[in-house]
């Protein structure tokens, strides 16, 4: 009796093995965000998914947001533009740029000039906004404390004067930094990505991230760049749903993106193209007063007005998240084998959330009588019995382990670094006995013949 509770024993352990594993979504912001906004576009995706996917809600472990820091729209596109040049080494942005350097016509000085006239732009008609807001008040002090009349178009006139000097001298000091201290910039906020990714990935969480704009510059220089040579543990549990990214590519043929027809991103050289067509429409009037549809708009570049706004892109989104939410339930209930006169076991013992996503050792048999009460059944053992003794036969039986793993889930030193016990246990009439087996390396997990059980006749 005692030995069978030894058997007992040993299933309440693997029970018990508890190791949790869950889901971290992050938000990869654009360019010229704020903190705030990031939080806010990260924070509706969550309520969104809330309401779409109840039921998976609980299986994401957070929501964050991998925070690309805004330099202001001059140097953010200046930043741009330099992770463009750089996303394919070998590309023809790439080697463009490198040939115009040699010749003394460096690509840098256009990127710069871009980057000024597009910050210069954005700054005045800010700006104008202000003046045009203040000169009622300007012109009506004016008037008591001179007594003097000056009208409002004067008045705006003359601080749209001053404001341009002052934006012209501003930007053309602000962005001549050089590229080295641009791409520093960009390192800081890759490093900051990077280590908050891994230690989700070490933890056993699988990593959602949700680019838009810049962030698939980042989110794909992750993989890429970062990390040399990426182990296939690391590539399996990273995912990225690009939205109107300004890259030539997405990380693999299964990363799924979205961009809109007149999404102003599809301007930029070497993107991918649009595949959606936006039900919004933007307008304006031209010269001639004539009602006009502009062919692409920075509002249908937006994240949370125009992307998480639009019924078929926000319902993109959530699925994709939904899609690479990882639901397997680990803690499943306690399964209690079926006791008999012949019985074997073969289990194992995982030491990390990703072995446990992925070992599967399959347990077989010469034997003709009995049955796999337990196996394949998502848990860490696989159980065979024969349950009346009148079914035992004379005879020599062979019981057999092989690997059934998602090997690829598996890093190439993951059973190095975490050693995996594989236990066998054999019961019959006559005892008892219980194996144990330790495997460090993938191939050691395909066993072969693990038990050899001869049944005699006595007299």
């Amino acid at each position: 009796m005692k030995k069978i509770i030894l058997i007992l024993l040993l299933f309440a352990s693997l029970q018990a093995n508890d190791i949790a594993c869950g889901n971290d979504v992050y938000f990869g912001n654009g360019i010229n965000t704020s903190e705030v906004e990031a939080d806010d576009a990260k924070d509706e995706m969550k309520e969104q998914f809330r309401v779409r996917y109840p039921a998976k809600f609980d299986a994401v472990s957070s929501w964050q947001i991998s925070y690309n820091h805004t330099h202001g729209i001059g140097i953010d596109l200046y930043e741009s533009m330099l992770q463009k040049i750089y996303e394919t080494p070998f590309g023809a942005l790439s080697i463009s740029y490198h040939v115009a350097d040699l010749f003394g016509r460096g690509l840098k000085d256009i990127v710069k000039k871009v980057g000024k006239k597009v910050a210069k732009k954005a700054i005045r008609k800010y700006t104008s906004r202000l003046i045009r807001q203040a000169t009622k008040s300007i012109a009506e002090a004016y008037w008591v404390k001179y007594k003097k009349q000056i009208t409002k178009q004067e008045v705006e006139l003359i601080y749209k004067e001053i404001f341009n000097q002052l934006i012209d001298e501003f930007i053309d000091n602000y962005i001549e930094k050089t590229e080295e201290e641009v791409m520093e910039q960009e390192s800081r906020d890759m490093q900051t990505q990077a280590k908050a990714y891994l230690e989700s990935i070490k933890n056993g969480n699988e990593v959602i991230v949700v680019a838009h704009s810049q962030g698939n510059l980042f989110a794909n220089r992750f993989l890429r760049h970062f990390i040399f040579q990426p182990s296939e543990n690391l590539k399996n549990s990273y995912h990225v749903i690009s939205i109107a990214t300004p890259a030539d590519n997405v990380l693999d043929k299964k990363s799924p993106y979205k961009t809109f027809d007149n999404d102003i991103i599809t301007l930029v050289p070497w993107s991918l193209k649009h595949n959606i067509k936006n039900p919004k429409r933007y307008y304006g009037v031209n010269a001639l007063g004539e009602k006009i549809e502009f062919i692409v708009s920075f509002k249908a570049h937006e994240f949370l007005a125009s992307y998480m706004a639009t019924g078929a892109t926000r319902k993109f989104i959530l699925d994709n998240i939904e899609k690479n939410v990882n639901t397997v339930k680990y803690n499943s209930e306690p399964i209690t084998p079926k006791q008999g006169a012949v019985e074997v076991t073969l289990s194992w013992e995982e030491q990390t959330c990703r072995q446990k996503k992925a070992l599967n050792l399959d347990l077989s048999t010469s034997w003709d009588k009995g049955e796999f009460d337990v196996k394949d059944k998502n848990v860490s053992f696989e159980h065979f019995v024969i349950k009346d003794i009148m079914d035992v036969y004379p005879g020599t039986y062979k019981f057999f382990a092989h690997d059934k793993s998602n090997i690829e889930l598996l890093d190439i030193d993951e059973t190095y670094k975490n050693p995996i016990n594989i236990y066998v246990s054999a019961k019959t009439p006559a005892e008892v006995k219980l194996y144990k087996l330790k495997a460090e390396t993938l191939s050691q997990l395909d066993i072969g013949k693990i038990l050899e059980m001869q049944i005699y006749v006595c007299t």
